[in-house]
């Protein structure tokens, strides 16, 4: 989608780029962002006043309210078709937090019962937007390599030992770089001490 919102920590890369003096098609080509993005992200600033650098130094709030106050307001939805998926919204959102629960399946669901209804492509975008005008977040400020977030995933994951064939379950760490968004993710054999630290080492 051409007008897809881009999540903040990736405007800050881009941004650190384009002052390191990279070019808008190898950014884009990195980010998986279209290079129009990007360029619309540099004239925005130009026609605000602020350079790259001075961009780089604002608060992500800040940033932020800059960035949504340029942002065209989507027209609200009529109709009979969308005010039946919207008495649904909470509904699918509440089955989405469910393990194995997808879109796919929920889409599956409702067009059973209304034949008529949105095809995948509009009912997964109006459900999406839904769900991201009702979630809470909190913009954090970080300072480079000062802080490593890590967890172990939820779900186990398994893999074949090619000496045996034997199906090997194993549990996989995942470490991210706050400031930067890098992540890593290793299987270990258990959730224990020893393997925890071996991981993280």
């Amino acid at each position: 989608m051409a007008n897809k919102l881009i999540k903040m920590i990736n405007i800050k890369q881009i941004l650190r780029r384009l002052h390191q003096g990279e070019s808008c098609n190898s950014i884009a080509e990195d980010l998986r962002v279209h290079k129009r993005s990007i360029r619309s992200y540099r004239r925005l600033f130009e026609v605000e006043g602020y350079s790259i650098e001075q961009a780089l130094l604002m608060p992500e709030t800040e940033l932020t309210v800059l960035i949504n106050a340029r942002k065209p307001r989507s027209t609200p939805h009529t109709g009979k078709r969308y005010a039946v998926l919207e008495s649904r919204f909470d509904y699918y959102c509440g089955q989405l937090k469910r393990t194995g629960v997808t879109l796919q399946l929920l889409w599956e669901e409702y067009r059973a019962e209304h034949t008529q209804g949105y095809g995948y492509s509009q009912f997964a975008h109006h459900v999406g937007q839904y769900r991201n005008r009702h979630k809470l977040s909190m913009h954090l400020q970080h300072i480079p390599g000062e802080v490593l977030q890590l967890d172990f995933a939820g779900d186990k994951l398994s893999y074949i030992d090619e000496q045996t064939g034997e199906l090997i379950a194993c549990e996989v760490l995942v470490c991210t770089l706050p400031f930067s968004g890098y992540s890593l993710a290793i299987a270990l054999p258990s959730q224990k001490q020893t393997d925890f630290v071996s991981g993280i080492n």
